[in-house]
């Protein structure tokens, strides 16, 4: 049983055949592209490192290796009061979507498609936004308008209906939003 982001699939259970386990049983080549189980985003994407992978479920990985919040472009800390690795930082980068962790992910994912093509092949790719930081080339950051985005009114009671074990987790008081306009 999981209830955070800490442990594994195979402590929590060691026995357990997931479905790309029973496509590679049955012949077929299993491939996994970027984040499908746990990662530490932004850390695991700078590092291109697997994250929290489950290694008996694949014949290829390819883990994705991107500069996310480091990369040169336009910054806004959205959230100045949290100072974690969880920050709602924007980055309109200069670079185009084969820059970015997920437009990586979805070029080696096409070459996968390519190499398997003429044999049974079991294929996920996992994708990292909208994580934060939210990294993206600048062309999608101006199709929306800041200030004309209205906030959402939150109902007192809005969490009522969640486990208290989760309510706290992140709230407005602790990012401590900041609506002003990007230059």
């Amino acid at each position: 049983k999981t209830l955070g982001n800490h442990g594994s699939l195979r402590e929590s259970m060691p026995n357990v055949v997931t479905v790309s386990q029973v496509f590679k049983k049955a012949g077929y080549k299993t491939a996994r592209v970027s984040k499908i189980y746990h990662m530490r985003i932004p850390m695991d994407i700078i590092e291109g490192l697997p994250g929290r992978d489950d290694p008996y479920s694949w014949d290829e990985t390819v883990d994705i290796q991107a500069p996310e919040h480091h990369e040169k472009g336009e910054s806004h800390f959205w959230s100045p009061g949290d100072k974690g690795s969880q920050t709602f930082q924007s980055v309109a980068t200069k670079g185009g979507d084969s820059t970015q962790a997920d437009g990586m992910a979805t070029d080696r994912a096409i070459e996968l498609l390519d190499k398997f093509k003429d044999e049974p092949f079991f294929l996920a790719v996992g994708y990292v936004r909208p994580h934060v930081p939210l990294v993206a080339p600048k062309k999608y950051f101006d199709l929306y308008k800041d200030m004309k985005m209205q906030v959402p009114q939150v109902p007192e009671n809005d969490l009522d209906d969640v486990p208290k074990l989760i309510r706290g987790y992140k709230s407005n008081d602790h990012y401590k939003k900041d609506r002003a306009v990007r230059k």
